[in-house]
């Protein structure tokens, strides 16, 4: 009786823990971005887009960090983005 407990919590246990990883693998591809230029979905270390050559990122001027173009302010020290002339 305790062999089937403990075979059934295992595979109770399995069960789970591929919901939990099939589950973190979608909310990657949700968080996908596009490219501004040419909608090209790109991987979130691109610096630019390979298709149209669109410039994704850049360095932050307040802390230096690299940092999506399109934001208006930096998520590491909130510094405001650069104007463009």
């Amino acid at each position: 009786m305790v062999l089937v407990f403990v075979l059934l919590l295992a595979f109770l246990v399995e069960a789970i823990l591929r919901e939990v990883d099939r589950a973190r693998r979608e909310g990657a591809a949700e968080v996908a971005e596009s490219c501004p230029g040419c909608g090209l979905v790109t991987s979130s270390d691109w610096l630019c887009c390979p298709r149209c050559r669109h410039l994704l990122r850049g360095r932050c001027a307040g802390c230096g960090h690299t940092k999506v173009l399109a934001h208006r302010f930096c998520p590491w020290c909130g510094a405001p983005a650069e104007e463009k002339a």
